[in-house]
């Protein structure tokens, strides 16, 4: 029988410790939104909304998604409260559903926060080479730019995670305050069309309007992930995750609409279906004036930068909870002698990601158009298959924990429901996500072969002390 009482077989965590106490509310809140990157978020994803979803009605879109995500967040942080481990959806899920489920969507974990890790690292190339080449005329090639980034990300990585947040929170300050700028500018300007009609959330087709909305909140789950390195987890994680849903629902919300207001209500989704590049920047040269332009440009490739900070920092510490728990090489699961970070974990991820580069340096590919639109494609769709299954494992979970009937039920039970509508409008648009390439289709179905394959490995690996599940309970 699955419940609260497997939580009791899990020992706590052996090998390799991360240090302990050192994130608040604030510092998570910072790192989850770094992930998230609002500048590079609102760029790509809105005019996709604007033209492809709903139009106009592209605010209520982001609104939607942050209540669907605060009724995942409901069984998530309360998982949080028992369970306090750098593996998160891993350990919640090994914890509800047993050690095979949870090292199948190990697994998957493992794999989607290191191929995501391509999106920012392929993006700031393609972008860098362009920003480089306008704004200093300069032909940096991509390549260079990415691998220059990866190498900041991991050796600041090593360093501690209190650096990472004091540069990735500096960064966000910048890119946030240009975003608050252009809602400032749209509300001044007596140009603009201030209005908000509610039934323009229901006109065009939603289904991709959520989609490429809820593709915007990707990387809130990361407070779990850096619990094990906060203060009072217990506390810290919930607050940070509510916080983070709130704070960048309320802040894609208000950009859409100052976007919106500024172009013709008629017009806005063709030119955000002719001009997606310039989508955002447009409206602020508008509102602001030609300087945001500029400041826009070297903003973005300040979001990825911080958002490739933000992921690495993940990918490794998934990749070092494996390795703790000996379902990958043991050494993957030590931590740095003076800082506690998952050095090697980070050294691995980081070489994992420079034989991307230099395979698609001899291949050709192109960094937009191929790696990262493909990357992006896959982890979106794996990371609802995680929150999905965290759901299902919450509610088995948290059936008796003494929690109320909300939290180990209802919450869970309607979340579950929309992640599962959120995955299959996923599935039957991935080529909107990833393009129509051979790469992308083998990545589709590849997540049937490898959540079977982590299945298989977790039952065929043995248990041993400190191993399988390290999960701290309180």
């Amino acid at each position: 029988m699955v419940d609260a009482d497997r939580a009791q077989k899990h020992a706590a965590p052996t090998g390799g410790s991360l240090r302990p106490g050192i994130m608040g509310v604030s510092a998570l809140v910072f790192l989850v939104m770094a992930f998230q990157a609002p500048l590079t978020a609102v760029a790509g994803n809105m005019p996709l909304i604007v033209g492809l979803g709903n139009g106009a009605g592209a605010p209520l879109a982001f609104i939607v998604s942050g209540v669907v995500l605060t009724l995942f967040a409901v069984p998530f942080v309360a998982m949080s409260h028992r369970i306090t481990n750098a593996g998160a959806f891993y350990s919640y899920i090994s914890a509800g559903l047993g050690r095979p489920a949870g090292v199948a969507v190990g697994w998957l974990a493992v794999c989607a926060y290191n191929v995501i890790m391509l999106v920012p690292i392929a993006f700031a190339g393609y972008f860098g080479n362009q920003v480089f080449r306008d704004e200093l005329s300069i032909d940096m090639p991509w390549t260079v730019i990415s691998a220059a980034i990866l190498i900041f990300a991991w050796l600041v990585g090593i360093r501690g995670i209190e650096l990472n947040t004091v540069i990735m929170g500096f960064l966000l300050c910048l890119e946030v305050g240009i975003l608050v700028l252009v809602v400032a500018g749209a509300l001044l300007d007596p140009s603009t069309d201030k209005s908000l009609i509610v039934s323009d959330a229901f006109s065009g087709n939603i289904g991709i309007a959520f989609t490429f909305a809820l593709l915007s909140f990707v990387g809130f789950e990361a407070t779990a992930v850096f619990g094990e390195e906060a203060r009072n987890p217990e506390r810290t994680v919930g607050k940070a995750t509510y916080a983070a849903v709130w704070v960048i629902a309320i802040l894609y919300a208000l950009v859409a609409w100052a976007v919106i207001s500024v172009y013709p209500r008629a017009g806005v989704v063709g030119t955000a279906l002719d001009s997606p590049g310039t989508f955002l920047s447009g409206a602020a040269v508008k509102v602001l004036g030609p300087w945001a332009e500029h400041v826009i440009n070297w903003l973005l490739l300040a979001s990825l930068v911080a958002v490739s900070m933000a992921v690495h920092n993940m990918a490794s510490r998934y990749l070092f909870a494996f390795g703790r728990d000996r379902l990958l090489p043991r050494a993957l699961g030590r931590t740095h002698r003076r800082y506690q970070t998952p050095h090697l974990a980070g050294t691995v991820q980081m070489l994992l990601m420079v034989g991307v580069i230099v395979a698609c340096l001899v291949t050709g590919t192109d960094p937009y158009l191929k790696l990262g639109a493909v990357a992006g494609g896959f982890a979106t769709m794996a990371i609802v298959v995680l929150m999905a299954t965290t759901c299902a494992a919450a509610m088995l979970f948290l059936r008796r924990t003494g929690v109320s009937v909300w939290v180990r039920l209802v919450a869970p039970g309607i979340a579950l429901v929309a992640l599962l509508a959120a995955l299959w409008l996923i599935w039957s648009n991935f080529t909107l996500l990833a393009g129509e390439t051979v790469l992308a289709d083998v990545l589709k179905w590849s997540i049937i072969p490898l959540v079977a394959g982590g299945f298989l490995h977790g039952l065929l690996t043995t248990r041993t002390p400190g191993a399988a599940t390290s999960a701290e309970h309180t």
